[in-house]
């Protein structure tokens, strides 16, 4: 195995690891009617960096790829996760690549740190656009 192969195996058993102790497969349902329980896998997965994987390093993120994000969704899919990563993903890559320099250091930082959930809210904006909430969770 290439170094790169390596490293990427090892994230996601830390990943696995996480969500397996967090929230195990068979208490998924449960923990997805629990709001608390499902805000503390969100600060857990905060805590480790996990927003921050797509996110440039000059803005508190990871740098990392797209391979390790995918690694990411394979084993939160594993443990059937009940919290929107792929939502935060996408609101985090629109935030990194549109918005204004203020909006980006005040808004990453806290959708980094777990403090601002984000995801992509079901409501349709006036234009018949997905809005975004930071309500989500």
């Amino acid at each position: 195995m290439t170094d790169a192969a390596v490293e990427l195996q090892t994230l996601g058993d830390s990943f696995r690891h996480f969500l397996s102790q967090e929230c195990p497969v068979n208490q998924a349902a449960a923990i997805a009617t629990n709001p608390h329980k499902a805000k503390e896998i969100w600060q857990g997965m905060a805590d480790l960096g996990w927003f921050g994987l797509l996110v440039a390093e000059d803005h508190g993120g990871l740098a990392m790829g797209y391979p390790e994000l995918a690694r990411l969704y394979i084993e939160a899919g594993r443990c059937l996760v009940p919290v929107p990563i792929l939502q935060a993903q996408l609101a985090l890559e629109l935030v990194e690549r549109c918005a204004t320099k203020n909006q980006k250091t005040r808004w990453l930082t806290d959708m980094l740190s777990g403090e601002m959930r984000v995801g992509a809210h079901p409501a349709i904006a006036t234009h018949g656009l997905p809005v975004l909430s930071n309500n989500h969770i």
